[in-house]
């Protein structure tokens, strides 16, 4: 039975935050060291609970923010067949991926590129203005690392357009717009 969702009713003041996602991973610890040791994510979690172990890490900027990493056979219900699928799917990149904003884009590639991790692409300026370039994670997850477009400077002051005076029309402010067709000619009309 397929359920409809009601619209979200206007001013109902709805106000929505990302607080965690789940990130499959092949193996805990590599995957720690590289979201702590290249990312510089704080680990938040690394316990185990009834023969379960739950990790998660973030950035330091967002310290309500937790990504939960999953092992890629991590759900019981799933076949080997279903399992190896999913493997497959990390591996080539298109399963998870996560998009991070960066104030520097070429120096969060640098610092990357030199710490091991495998380029997907360079910092490349996109058509929107957005510089980005990617890298896959050690267990084929692909990261996008953004830096917003520049912002549109507004001009100096002095520049900006400034109102002009209104004209002056028989000694008072005009009365009609600014936009008046051109006067007519006196002479000849074609058609």
């Amino acid at each position: 039975m397929r359920r409809h969702s009601r619209p979200a009713r206007r001013g109902a003041g709805m106000s929505l935050e990302l607080t965690s996602c789940t990130l499959t991973v092949h193996d805990f610890d590599e995957a720690l060291g590289f979201y702590r040791d290249v990312l510089g994510f704080a680990v938040r979690d690394d316990v185990e609970r009834e023969g379960t172990r739950w990790v998660s890490a973030g950035p330091p900027s967002q310290p309500d923010v937790r990504i939960w990493f999953r092992p890629s056979g991590a759900d019981p219900r799933a076949s080997p067949g279903d399992r190896q699928a999913v493997d497959d799917l990390i591996a080539e990149g298109p399963l998870s991926r996560l998009i991070f904003r960066t104030d520097d884009c070429d120096a969060t590639f640098e610092r990357l590129e030199a710490a091991g991790a495998e380029v997907m692409q360079e910092p490349i300026t996109q058509p929107d203005g957005v510089r980005d370039c990617a890298f896959l994670d050690p267990s084929g997850n692909l990261l996008r690392f953004a830096q917003a477009r520049p912002a549109i400077h507004q001009p100096p002051e002095d520049l900006r357009r400034r109102p002009q005076p209104e004209p002056v029309v028989d000694g008072g402010p005009r009365a009609v717009s600014d936009r008046q067709s051109p006067p007519r000619s006196a002479g000849p009309r074609s058609i």
